[in-house]
């Protein structure tokens, strides 16, 4: 090697540094005890602002970083595919947390915590009041197009399907005038019940011998 530093033993060494005219150093190369060698990029005050450390945390403190771009615009700039094998977190208690999609027409899609309310997770058009789906974490409901659902899933607009099933029969309306929600509907073995007004419930028989 045109350079080699050799310490004289396991011990805490400053084995390498550069200093700029007033003897403030900018850059360190030192080691631990126990021999472990760290690197530290200092500004021109003495602060460690890069600190890479061989058997310890490391940190980059100097201002944004950039892979694949040489103008990094955020704490972590990305141009190009990212792989992350294990856990992605984003936000604090003390922070809500929030990813945005952008498509190629420049529509940002916002998945995030908190913007609709304590304990909810949103995914929504970033910047405007357009929710798409709304998952409430204290009452397990889901909301397309609901900000605040009040049952396991609750969709304000018309809904396609192919099939519907019930999972077991329900309970029947004990009168025309038991309580009820409008547009509410209840299918036993026997009717169809729907409500059309405030407790108000109307009902049809099912044919059962045909």
């Amino acid at each position: 090697a045109k350079l080699t530093v050799k310490g004289s033993s396991l011990a805490s060494e400053d084995l390498f540094h550069i200093e700029d005219s007033g003897g403030v150093r900018m850059i360190e190369i030192i080691t631990d005890p126990a021999g472990n060698a760290s690197i530290q990029v200092k500004n021109t005050a003495g602060s460690t602002k890069t600190f890479l450390n061989s058997a310890g945390n490391s940190y980059l403190n100097g201002g944004n970083v950039g892979i694949g771009t040489t103008s990094p615009a955020y704490k972590l700039d990305v141009t190009g595919s990212a792989r992350i094998d294990g856990v992605l977190r984003v936000g604090t208690t003390a922070q809500n947390g929030e990813i945005k999609i952008i498509d190629s027409n420049g529509k940002t899609f916002s998945l995030n915590s908190g913007n609709v309310g304590n304990n909810k997770f949103a995914i929504e058009e970033s910047g405007t009041s357009v929710r798409y789906l709304v998952i409430d974490g204290t009452t397990s409901n889901v909301g397309i197009g609901v900000t605040a659902p009040s049952q396991k899933l609750e969709v304000d607009g018309q809904v396609l399907s192919d099939g519907y099933r019930l999972a077991a029969m329900q309970t029947a309306p004990a009168a025309r005038n038991s309580t009820g929600t409008l547009g509410e509907i209840v299918i036993d073995g026997n009717h169809i019940y729907v409500c059309y007004a405030t407790d108000s419930w109307s009902r049809v028989a099912l044919e059962t011998s045909w």
